[in-house]
């Protein structure tokens, strides 16, 4: 490995933004190359990250710590390598280059690109969703196990420490009876050429989108992460309670402006259960909650057969608070102050995969298996809506399903993912 831990990003869209902030401070990694097959789209976030972050954070310690070489020299590095290379459209001219991809693409390209680099002996971190659905996150595990690289799904709920503060209390709670999990806003954040609208693109609707982040809250609450206390709990199937879409115009204000979505080819609400195994042998339910049609604060509440754990938030102080059984509030919990300190869930997800990355730490806690699981429990929510009308669905017949699938597509394994979005995805076409 290099002197320092060099990333290559892919995908120079919007959610990079998020990333971008956590570079200029990161002793760990330095940025030095930009993919994106359109360069053009991608400049605005090169700039940025070299005119707003990289730069202005070397320029501080050469000013203010003048004697810190190691930060100014690392800064140096990145800034020099970025302005030499500039923005490529070509992955295959900058492998051997890096060491370590920051995928930030749209979701069709996140296993394509992940696998490139982890067949290349590269660490991988890709944005959510981790697949378009979670048969394709089957060949993620196969490649991973043979590679020399670490992967981490960036969904950035797992590394918020509200969330872990409520895994951290559970057994206070006794058993596990159910958890509820929501998120939910008008649109999605943003999405490049509306890629977020095409289910061959985004593999499905709300439910790929921010379906994700509520089961990012609730993975990362009931400590169902690897090298966690529950990282062995299984999915056993889903029902569907509703899984809709609005056939009028609708206009909503999101994140990115006003925008008009007319005869939707997929859902912008969704609600449905999932049935849990706990690895000491009971089961529980998680009710989920996710839409693009209404706001639905990012919230998880696990009820045990001893009490009661949910978070709360006073100003900007947010904390756990844990009720008896009887539902009298018996403590406040503050999330424990990590290195990462405050940082923000996006910047925090980087910081911690390039410091496993390069302290040869690994795996994540966030890695391949985690991947399915969160991709699982989507793809058997959609498969429970267009082949069981919404009945409960293990996860057996899901398996079954794709099994099949692959053997009717036999060498043209390229169609495949797309098959199995747009059958999928049939209840909710408007051509079908």
């Amino acid at each position: 490995m290099a002197k320092y831990l060099r990333v290559g990003v892919v995908g120079g869209g919007g959610i990079f933004g998020s990333h971008s902030m956590a570079y200029p401070e990161n002793s760990n990694a330095v940025p030095v190359a930009f993919i994106d097959v359109y360069p053009s789209r991608a400049h605005k976030s090169f700039d940025s990250l070299l005119e707003q972050h990289l730069k202005p954070a070397m320029e501080y310690y050469k000013d203010e710590e003048p004697d810190n070489s190691k930060e100014i020299d690392r800064l140096q590095y990145a800034v020099t390598a970025l302005e030499e290379r500039g923005v490529s459209d070509n992955i295959w001219e900058i492998l051997d280059e890096v060491d370590a991809l920051d995928i930030c693409t749209p979701n069709k390209f996140h296993i394509p690109y992940s696998i490139i680099a982890l067949e290349h002996g590269k660490a991988a971190m890709s944005e959510k969703p981790p697949a378009r659905n979670w048969w394709e996150t089957q060949k993620l595990i196969d490649v991973a196990k043979k590679s020399k690289g670490f992967y981490q799904i960036n969904e950035n709920e797992f590394f918020r420490p509200l969330w872990h503060a409520i895994a951290e209390n559970l057994p206070k709670i006794g058993q596990i009876r159910s958890v509820t999990a929501q998120l939910g806003h008008l649109g999605p954040s943003w999405g490049w050429n509306s890629h977020f609208f095409t289910p061959l693109l985004n593999g499905g609707g709300c439910t790929q989108d921010l379906g994700v982040h509520a089961l990012g809250i609730a993975m990362a609450s009931l400590g169902w992460l690897t090298g966690r206390p529950n990282e062995k709990i299984e999915v056993v199937s889903v029902k569907i309670k509703k899984m809709e879409k609005r056939n009028q115009t609708r206009k909503a204000d999101t994140y990115i402006g006003q925008n008009t979505w007319k005869k939707l080819e997929l859902e912008d609400y969704a609600k449905f259960i999932v049935k849990l195994n706990h690895p000491q042998g009971y089961e529980f339910k998680l009710n989920l909650e996710t839409a693009w049609c209404q706001n639905l604060q990012g919230f998880a509440k696990i009820e045990g057969t001893e009490g009661v754990l949910s978070p709360n938030q006073v100003g900007t102080n947010q904390f756990v608070e844990l009720y008896d059984k009887k539902g009298k509030l018996v403590e406040k919990i503050d999330p424990k102050i990590d290195k990462y300190g405050n940082r923000d869930s996006h910047e925090r997800e980087v910081l911690y995969f390039t410091d496993i990355v390069n302290n040869k730490a690994g795996p994540s806690m966030a890695n391949e298996q985690t991947a399915s699981n969160l991709e699982s429990m989507i793809s058997l929510a959609y498969y429970s809506n267009a082949f069981k009308n919404g009945e409960e669905t293990p996860i057996a017949d899901l398996r079954a399903w794709c099994e099949k699938m692959e053997k009717e597509v036999g060498s043209a394994k390229d169609v495949l993912i797309d098959e199995l979005v747009q059958r999928l995805m049939k209840p909710l076409r408007a051509d079908l």
